[in-house]
């Protein structure tokens, strides 16, 4: 478990050492260089003010388990994509109209995709796109469901972490897992909607293990991040995939991987999260990144420290007047914002109380009026479990 006072350096490789360390307030280490005094590792640091409460909710209501898996912008609302499982098998997915009142508009079952597993919804122009994965392979599938006849498998065992609209093109990034004897490779996509590859970069040596975690557009390129043999690792390309730069930060006592990268008019930032989450202490790392990769500031969000034992095992991150967080602890939402400098604007939790029932969250996703959150909420019991799809409007 960490303590307040633990020092931890980060080393930029490609971009030298970063001016500074993280630490707590009163610990008598520095910040990185023009960056306000660390937070120290608490997920809600101590007088942080609570988050804006939710402008209005959406819960689904069906007799088999849901969940939001990922959601779309539409002219007017949402398109969520939900999961849905029935006697602990996943059954046919189900694309959800949500309007900008958080009203149910409409719903359709999809039934003839490659397999029930559902991960991500996006919109390009009026083509709607749907990625899922054979589980068993590591492999995942991409398909239009409207507007488009998109259909693309991906190679066996190259699985996309991120599925993102760049224009008037799909952007994937995602890991290819080898065999027994290899190391995992990075790949970055970008497709047409007729499914054709305009570009593609693998980046894997023998030595090392690479994995991409994320990826956004940037002007007129692409900022792809994920690990390198457990260090953070970003990766600037041009938009005809031309390698701009590429670098790595280590912490000398931590392994880290980019989970989410956002990009808009206040800056660049990603958040990474412990790799190795099964052996607990899992915390989230904030990122401010600099236009050729410098790592501008850093903040170490850690319930472990504070409020725990709680683990922060994923998050996701958005830009709107600066950073707006999110991750989950297993049976609350948690909630932060930062000023575009690093300095809190505030945190916390959803529920207050953990009596209030399971909220799980899968994501964030920046809107023109604010930010959405969503995922599932429910009650977990001994023997069943019910949960229904979940959505959240907050103006941060």
């Amino acid at each position: 478990m960490q303590t307040p006072s633990r020092r931890t350096f980060l080393t930029v490789a490609g971009g030298g050492l970063l001016a500074g360390c993280l630490g707590s307030p009163g610990d008598g280490t520095a910040s990185p260089s023009g960056a306000p005094e660390p937070l120290g590792f608490a997920a809600v640091p101590d007088n942080a003010p609570a988050p804006p409460q939710f402008e209005r909710e959406w819960t689904g209501e069906s007799e088999r388990e849901q969940g939001v898996v990922d959601v779309a912008e539409r002219p007017t609302g949402l398109t969520a994509l939900l999961y849905g499982r029935s006697d602990g098998d996943l059954e046919a997915p189900q694309l959800v109209t949500i309007s900008p009142r958080g009203e149910r508009v409409s719903d359709r079952t999809l039934e003839s995709l490659p397999s029930n597993d559902v991960r991500s919804v996006e919109r390009v122009g009026e083509a709607t796109i749907v990625e899922g994965w054979w589980r068993e392979s590591w492999t995942s599938w991409l398909r239009g469901v409207s507007g488009t006849d998109f259909e693309v498998d991906a190679d066996s065992g190259l699985t996309y972490s991120t599925v993102t609209v760049d224009g008037d093109s799909l952007l994937t990034a995602g890991v290819h897992r080898g065999g027994d004897d290899s190391n995992s490779t990075a790949v970055c996509r970008r497709f047409d909607l007729d499914g054709i590859i305009l570009w593609e970069r693998s980046v894997g040596k023998a030595e090392a293990d690479y994995r991409f975690g994320a990826a956004t557009p940037v002007g007129d390129g692409v900022l792809a991040g994920g690990d390198k043999n457990d260090e953070i690792w970003v990766v600037r390309y041009g938009g005809d995939g031309t390698e701009a730069w590429q670098r790595t930060v280590t912490f000398d006592d931590e392994s880290y991987s980019v989970a989410s990268i956002a990009s808009g008019s206040t800056g660049t930032y990603g958040v990474a999260r412990t790799v190795h989450f099964g052996q607990g202490d899992n915390h989230l790392v904030l990122l401010s990144l600099g236009p050729d990769g410098g790592i501008e500031w850093t903040r170490v969000f850690d319930p472990n420290d504070s409020d725990g034992p709680e683990n922060l095992s994923v998050g996701w991150v958005v830009d709107a007047g600066g950073p707006v967080l999110v991750g989950h602890t297993g049976d609350r939402v948690w909630l932060a914002a930062t000023e575009p400098d690093g300095s809190m604007r505030w945190a916390g939790y959803y529920p207050d109380s953990k009596d209030d029932g399971e909220v799980l969250v899968n994501g964030l996703a920046a809107l023109d009026d604010g930010v959405v959150l969503y995922g599932r909420r429910g009650a977990r019991g001994s023997e069943t479990s019910t949960f229904d799809g979940w959505t959240a409007w907050l103006n941060p």
